[in-house]
């Protein structure tokens, strides 16, 4: 993949709109550590979102905290009381959060709301500053204490007690700003390989941030919706099966469900193997699936299996990915357009499978590399109601 220079417009796109429209506007920066003591791996997410912030710029709604539309209320709007029932139907929850997620064996999530009016932002240096927390274009810094059981209440849906501590520095290697985008939301890979080093701190525990263990990345998501189906893929490990040697050039990522289709978006070492979802059908096409499958060493331990397989021009892309159950993370995005509507979302960072790239040549198909993939991040979500 050739690398593009990241314009200042373009790294804009989104950021000064967050006061001004309801809607999403995520900013996600993964990246892996290792245990100082016990020498365990896992991947770190740092979350920045704002969800509909227009609607309520002082104060933190939750609407998912709100009583459920009962039998009773449905009775009472048949016989003309309909304004409690409307009010609740059409509630949108209103806040920005910051999210750090450790996703491995033992994954965990730590999240604190805070008002628009509580986020201060940089747009001459495309900074922002939440209290503490700081992001800005080459660092990345804070602290999250989650301690006080009040504040647990009725968001225990949302995050967990715990705290941590984060510094660190990275730098982009390789950027994407293309993605996807159509008239409901744009996403894009802004980091496609990026460098992180430094040090977090999550519950007590100490670990070392650095490239040596896996590449991070670093994507953008703003909208007045999300796809009703959410897949996300991210790997830069990758050993060849031919050839024995590690792809250190390697690196992958995979979003959708965008058009019934997914955008693959990386490389294997100097072969371009982009793909994205608004190319015309008649160049591109793709069948994909994430299911349920038994564990393959031990069949009563059960898995998710994400498949794809990619024809574009004269390339050919398969991909199998697993992960254990057990060591997926479930929790709950809320979509912007409210009415209980949220993102059922399974995700992990130790995924592992396959890659195989074919090239066309007249009749014939040639098998390009064969490549292991290891310390996979993968996510998929589903659309549904709360309750």
């Amino acid at each position: 993949m050739a690398k593009r220079n990241i314009k200042l417009k373009d790294y804009k796109t989104g950021f000064s709109n967050f006061q001004k429209k309801n809607g999403i506007n995520f900013w996600r920066f993964f990246f892996p550590g290792i245990n100082e003591e016990n020498k365990e791996e896992c991947f770190f997410c740092l979350e920045f979102e704002s969800l509909n912030s227009s609607i309520s710029d002082k104060n933190v709604l939750f609407s998912l905290t709100q009583k459920k539309i009962s039998s009773e209320d449905i009775q009472s709007a048949i016989l003309g009381n309909i304004s409690t029932l409307t009010e609740q139907n059409n509630s949108k929850s209103s806040y920005c959060s910051v999210r750090l997620l450790k996703l491995g064996k033992k994954s965990k999530q730590l999240c604190q709301f805070i008002s628009i009016k509580e986020v201060d932002f940089d747009l001459k240096n495309m900074e922002l500053r939440i209290g503490n927390k700081l992001f800005t274009e080459k660092s990345l810094s804070g602290f999250l204490s989650i301690t006080n059981e009040d504040d647990l209440k009725n968001k225990e849906i949302q995050y967990q007690q715990g705290y941590s501590t984060w510094n660190l520095e990275y730098k982009i290697k390789e950027s994407e700003l293309k993605g996807y985008h159509n008239d409901s939301f744009r996403w894009f890979p802004l980091g496609i390989k990026t460098d992180f080093v430094g040090r977090v701190n999550f519950d007590g525990e100490d670990y070392i941030v650095d490239t040596r263990i896996a590449l991070g990345h670093i994507d953008r998501f703003f909208g007045n919706s999300y796809p009703n189906e959410l897949i996300h893929i991210y790997c830069s490990n990758l050993v060849s099966m031919i050839s024995g040697r590690k792809l250190e050039n390697s690196a992958f990522c995979i979003q959708g469900v965008f058009e019934n289709r997914v955008t693959l978006i990386g490389n294997l070492e100097d072969i371009d193997i982009s793909i994205f979802a608004n190319k015309s059908k008649r160049t591109y096409n793709c069948v994909y699936d994430c299911m349920e499958v038994p564990g393959i060493e031990n069949h009563s331990e059960k898995m998710l299996h994400w498949s794809f397989s990619l024809n574009y021009k004269q390339n050919i892309v398969d991909i199998d990915i697993f992960c254990k159950l057990s060591e997926l993370y479930n929790r709950i995005i809320e979509k912007p357009e409210g009415n209980r509507n949220v993102l059922n979302l399974l995700e992990g960072g130790t995924g592992f499978g396959e890659i195989k790239l074919y090239r066309k040549n007249k009749k014939a198909i040639e098998q390009i590399e064969h490549a292991k993939l290891t310390k996979v991040i993968c996510e998929f979500g589903m659309s549904d109601k709360y309750n």
